[in-house]
């Protein structure tokens, strides 16, 4: 990890910006642990006491204007130079180091005072970035914002740091609370944390903090990180159909707003094992109606639930045929075959139309000719 100096120089040469701000006002939080960690800040958070009109002198002097985000007492103040993104938000508390202190974990609790190139850490969060630990400022933080217990998952995860003893024991003391924070937020956070490379770890840390009966209405068990593992891919759609049953999937998407287009991914990848799990000919129907990305979700689910002989097989097949199989479009239309066989719009029609789509998947239908002649003899 860098020093202290260089992390602050570095975080200078990222925002040379900083340098024309006057005394008083911090870069704080993320941007200076991540240049503590060597990552590269993505962008710069300001504060100070007065800041509206530290934020509107700055982008005048440098040619931009201020945006407002969000909404009073949470308001961000955006001035955007080039490619990098400068924020400010009025101080919280007489202080700096008070400001720091209602902060979440001591990692984000750190400071560098533009003007002047030393670090602000009351918290000791310079320490715990060495020793890889996510470490609560105190108690009443969780109490005061209880999402800030998943995101410790979220930031041990991200970071593969692990979460300090006392602060797991506060988490578990306030897992409970996480209920009454807006669906919205807690969403974000634990589909940040299946998004992850990392994410069974963060599945264990559910399960280890109590987050799991408050997020999916019952306990994990020991196998479920081990399923996210075996599947092998950081994708938070694929965790969660994982981690729950199909008949569970309605009830988790309705109390956090799931959106409907991944309320479909987990339902279709539950459909899709269903689906392969017939003889061989049912393999590339299944394909056909998944489409290649939830296809290879599905393959993915097979293996984390420990069908690995169907997933290798169903994997071969997208190798051998997925292409041809992910390309197919009907060769008749409904009305192409309405015309050929004298069946009106209905049911019927549509049976004989899927009758000869799955033909096509299955390569028994080639051409218009055999498509024509295929659904005139199953429409007699």
């Amino acid at each position: 990890m860098s020093s202290s100096l260089s992390a602050l120089r570095h975080i200078i040469e990222s925002f040379p910006a900083l340098e024309g701000l006057p005394p008083g006002v911090f870069v704080v939080g993320g941007a200076v642990r991540d240049a503590l960690l060597g990552l590269e800040p993505i962008d710069a958070d300001l504060t100070a006491a007065g800041v509206e009109s530290i934020a509107r002198d700055f982008a005048i002097q440098h040619g931009s204007r201020v945006v407002e985000l969000g909404r009073d007492p949470l308001i961000v103040l955006r001035v955007v130079l080039g490619d990098r993104i400068y924020d400010f938000v009025e101080m919280t508390g007489a202080s700096i180091e008070e400001d720091l202190r209602r902060r979440d974990f001591t990692m984000n609790a750190l400071a560098a005072e533009a003007a002047r190139q030393h670090l602000i850490d009351p918290t000791g969060g310079a320490a715990d970035i060495e020793q890889k630990l996510v470490r609560m400022v105190s108690e009443q933080n969780f109490i005061d914002d209880p999402l800030r217990i998943v995101k410790a998952v979220r930031m041990a995860v991200k970071y593969r740091f692990e979460i300090e003893r006392e602060t797991l024991v506060a988490m578990q003391r306030n897992a409970a609370r996480v209920a009454d924070v807006a669906a919205e937020r807690v969403l974000y956070e634990m589909r940040a944390v299946f998004s992850e490379d990392e994410a069974p770890r963060g599945a264990r840390l559910m399960l280890d903090a109590g987050l799991d009966r408050i997020i999916f209405g019952r306990p994990l068990t020991e196998g479920d990180p081990e399923r996210i593992r075996a599947a092998g891919a950081a994708d938070a759609d694929l965790a969660l159909a994982l981690l729950l049953k199909e008949d569970e999937v309605e009830a988790f998407a309705g109390r956090w707003k799931l959106s409907a287009s991944s309320r479909e991914s987990i339902l279709g990848m539950h459909r899709f094992a269903q689906g392969v799990t017939g003889d061989q000919k049912s393999i590339p129907i299944a394909l056909f109606d998944a489409g290649r990305r939830l296809s290879e979700q599905g393959v993915a689910f097979l293996r984390g639930m420990g069908d690995t002989k169907i997933a290798n097989s169903v994997s071969e097949i997208i190798q051998r045929d997925g292409e041809r199989i992910f390309a197919i479009a009907p060769l008749l239309t409904g009305d192409e075959i309405a015309e050929a066989t004298g069946l009106a719009p209905g049911r019927e029609l549509g049976r004989v139309k899927r009758a000869m789509v799955e033909a096509q998947v299955r390569n028994e239908v080639e051409g218009r000719d055999q498509a024509l002649e295929f659904v005139r003899r199953l429409s007699r």
